[in-house]
């Protein structure tokens, strides 16, 4: 079986999530076969023309992949709704496991089964992705769907959190684990040997748990840090691609609990904001 097609639906509303994703999966080999489309949300029919392109050249299996959050479903004209259209016309006319869809995020974290159902994706990753969807996309490119009930299986074992529906339409899924990496620094915020740049993860989890928000119950309640060292490592590395490219540095960072960082040991971030 040749790899796998992927294609990034990469829209304003939803790169911060797709960064660390496009970088795993890189890392893993499919660098090659990755296209990211930027300019969906004014152009959907781009999606079909790629995959119309994709199956003229006789790819034998491309998986879609998109993230989405519940706002952005409640407006019907939102970009969002565009790719899930687009999607459905291009399922209708591709037979059989040649074309697979992949959501993540906060919205299907939260409701897999109505993102398999109401949706039509073919597949969740709840939680996050850096390790669950090289899984995926590994596993995919071996058993396309026939092997939906022993891809979750592997994915218990791993602790990585999939969603599937069966044979008869039920949901399945794994038995996840909220911190499949022990630290940040196992996650590529960014893929910038692809010219792509963002912010800088710097905490994940927080123990508040507030209902109005999803972040504890995606990422669990124990908060965990990326290091000192490795914050520093990609500040020079975005400084470094930005001045040779004659622009000022323009450094970002993102996190769900303000300045805890590392409580009680906050003379570490002090020590970050003086360097």
């Amino acid at each position: 079986m040749k790899k796998p097609w992927l294609i990034f639906v990469y829209t304003r509303d939803n790169r911060s999530s797709l960064r660390p994703l496009i970088a795993a999966t890189d890392l893993s080999g499919f660098s090659s076969n990755t296209l990211i489309l930027s300019s969906i949300e004014r152009d959907p029919a781009k999606l079909i023309d790629v995959v119309n392109e994709l199956e003229q050249r006789g790819v034998e299996r491309i998986l879609i992949l998109t993230s989405m959050m519940t706002t952005q479903l409640a407006n019907p004209d939102s970009s969002t709704w565009k790719v899930i259209r687009t999607i459905r016309k291009i399922k209708t006319k591709v037979e059989g496991s040649k074309v697979i869809t992949i959501a993540g995020g906060p919205h299907p974290s939260g409701d897999p089964f109505g993102t398999l159902i109401n949706l039509g994706f073919d597949f969740v990753v709840i939680g996050e992705g850096e390790k669950a969807l090289p899984f995926l996309v590994e596993k995919v490119a071996e058993d396309g769907l026939g092997e939906k009930e022993e891809i979750v299986k592997l994915a218990s074992k791993e602790g990585l959190g999939i969603a599937t529906r069966s044979e008869t339409g039920d949901l399945i899924f794994s038995k996840r684990s909220f911190a499949t990496l022990k630290s940040l620094d196992e996650s590529i915020p960014f893929p910038i040997w692809r010219n792509m740049l963002g912010h800088i993860e710097i905490a994940r989890g927080c123990p508040w748990a507030c209902k109005f928000c999803q972040v504890s119950f995606m990422h669990g309640c124990l908060t965990r840090y990326r290091s000192i060292e490795n914050v520093k490592h990609w500040i020079l590395k975005v400084i470094r691609y930005r001045w040779r490219k004659g622009l000022h540095a323009d450094i970002r960072f993102v996190t769900p609990d303000a300045f805890s960082y590392s409580d009680p040991n906050g003379g570490s971030f002090e020590d970050l904001m003086h360097e």
